[in-house]
């Protein structure tokens, strides 16, 4: 961040109540303000030429852009020279703007370079060297933008601009960044930002695509790329588009979709109707797509510091295939996300945390790893839904290594809390949960095992008492364990076995009326020990028919459930 003060001037206040402003300040670097730090300077509307001394910051996206943090004070307008085209001009009675003249003006100075209320043909120029910096304003092109191989030695600024036909920077270099607020592209051409190099791209505030594709492949931003508005194209992302890439070396340090620079209100919808597809590129920072709604969204090859999906909703599919975060504490995020059809998770692992909390799958949720013993996600799941699941293999449920108990199955590794050593009340509420989820998955899938355990942790997550956890899970098996029953069968035997012996019955006849008082079969008589039977060694044998006939009716069902499903 940085804390400098210098005198601004406002060359830009949007159609819409004044909420965006940009001005240019005193050494000419461009900045843009929302309206709150002016109202709470007791400016509630400012108009273009006014001067004030202001304190800048950086935006938080990339870091670079400045953003005016506090009005100070009122100035006169002299101390900040603009070079102006336009901006006495009402916006509702543009001009024309003849191609020679438009070149020499952005071509004429160094600075800040600014054409505003202009009506342009077209332009089309490869190779164009501009010294400074051109702020677009309120312009409309009604041919082919191609400004191919541009190079900028300051940044690319269009306010309230309309392109009515192909919109192009590609293999542009700017030392700057460049920044769209409030544009139309609807028409016939597309958008290509391809082969770019510059601090960021920035596009804000209700931009509308045009009829053909967004193309924001082979970038360099050392900055980030943002991207706000409604697309009815496909919008693609890819670090490599054909045989012949424009720059061999593509990179991001952040993507932030639907994070607009104003946090305080949502000034534009977010839409991308024919998709957003993300393929191949390395991000120094986070992928985050925020409030948006998408056709479809598709991560492949991607490697970031982190992937947030928050608030959005998808008609058709999210799919993250071979994706890798770096910060695996922070790890992978859909939350609060409605997606219409299928979730898909694929690749050779997935490390670090998963977060589905608060979204709903409209059919599939699919984890499919080739080597999950490499890595598998560590996954919070409160109040995650999806009406079918499809692990594969069905292994990767138990994580990257099996916890292995005597008196429980393996817990699943793959949910974030199983493997706590005292879960709290609310953890063991939402493991509960969870494995209620998958209790209803593995049956739809026929995965009867794993069915099995995610019942018996079911049952032992929503039990709160400890008593009853023990008896009923612990020496009963939740009625589903055989493991469970049968050691408790056999532990009876030999503790009564003892008591037998102790009451004076030989150490092989004690074993024998054992086994016939579990099963409360004693062919007629009870065995003759010698000395005789004795009221107490007749209550202890009732005691354990009433014992053995329970554990043998649990062991008969468990054994039934598990022969007819």
């Amino acid at each position: 961040m940085t804390d400098d003060v210098m005198v601004a001037r406002i060359i830009h206040s949007d159609l819409k109540a004044g909420r965006f402003l940009v001005l240019v300040t005193e050494d000419q670097a461009l900045c843009y303000s929302h309206w709150r730090p002016f109202q709470r300077a007791g400016y509630p509307a400012v108009t273009v030429g006014q001067a004030f001394q202001v304190r800048l910051g950086r935006d938080r996206r990339d870091g670079q852009t400045l953003v005016v943090r506090e009005v100070l004070d009122s100035c006169e307008t002299a101390t900040v020279e603009v070079n102006g085209h336009g901006l006495e001009l009402p916006a509702d009675q543009p001009r024309h703007l003849a191609g020679a003249e438009f070149l020499a003006a952005i071509g004429a100075a160094e600075g800040v370079v600014v054409i505003a209320n202009a009506v342009l043909d077209g332009s089309e120029q490869p190779d164009l060297d501009i010294a400074g910096s051109v702020v677009l304003i309120n312009c409309r092109v009604s041919g082919d933008f191609r400004w191919l191989r541009a190079r900028f030695q300051g940044s690319l600024w269009c306010l309230n601009c309309q392109f009515n036909n192909h919109f192009s920077l590609k293999s542009a270099h700017l030392d700057g960044s460049v920044v769209m607020f409030d544009c139309d592209f609807s028409g016939a051409g597309g958008i290509s930002f391809r082969g770019i190099r510059a601090c960021s791209v920035l596009m804000e505030f209700g931009t509308r695509g045009s009829d053909d594709m967004l193309w924001l492949n082979e970038m360099t931003l050392s900055g980030c790329l943002a991207l706000n508005g409604s697309f009815e194209a496909p919008v693609q992302l890819m670090a490599v588009q054909d045989e012949a890439p424009v720059n061999d070396q593509p990179a991001l340090g952040g993507v932030y979709i639907g994070r607009q620079s104003y946090h305080a209100e949502q000034l534009s919808r977010n839409s991308f109707e024919g998709g957003l597809f993300f393929e191949g590129y390395t991000v120094s920072g986070g992928v985050e797509i925020r409030r948006s709604y998408l056709n479809q969204l598709r991560l492949t090859n991607v490697t970031a510091d982190s992937i947030l999906v928050d608030n959005c909703e998808l008609a058709a599919d999210l799919w993250l295939d071979r994706v890798v975060v770096v910060d695996e504490d922070t790890g992978i995020a859909i939350e609060d996300t409605l997606v219409g059809r299928h979730l898909r998770m694929t690749g050779r692992r997935l490390r670090g945390r998963c977060s589905l909390v608060g979204s709903s799958v409209g059919q599939a949720w699919m984890l499919e790893l080739e080597a999950p013993g490499e890595g598998t996600p560590s996954i919070e799941m409160a109040r995650f839904h999806a009406e079918q699941a499809w692990f594969d293999p069905v292994s990767l449920v138990y994580g990257t290594s099996p916890a292995r108990r005597s008196t429980t199955p393996p817990p699943f590794g793959l949910l974030a809390r199983a493997r706590l050593p005292r879960p709290d009340r609310e953890d063991r509420r939402q493991l509960a949960e969870a494995y209620t989820r998958f209790k209803n998955w593995m049956s739809a899938t026929g995965h009867l095992r794993e069915e099995d355990h995610a019942f018996f942790h079911m049952r032992h997550h929503k039990e709160t008492s400890r008593a009853r956890r023990f008896l009923l899970g612990g020496v009963f098996g939740w009625g589903i364990r055989l493991r469970n029953v049968l050691a408790t069968a056999l532990m009876v035997s030999v503790i009564f076995s003892l008591l037998y012996m102790a009451v004076g019955v030989g150490s092989g006849e004690a074993v024998m009326l054992s086994l016939q008082s579990f099963i409360s079969s004693f062919y007629g008589q009870w065995s003759e020990p010698a000395p005789p039977a004795t009221g107490l060694l007749s209550m202890l044998v009732t005691l354990e028919s009433m014992i053995g006939v329970l554990l043998v009716t649990v062991l008969v069902g468990a054994y039934i459930r598990k022969l007819l499903r």
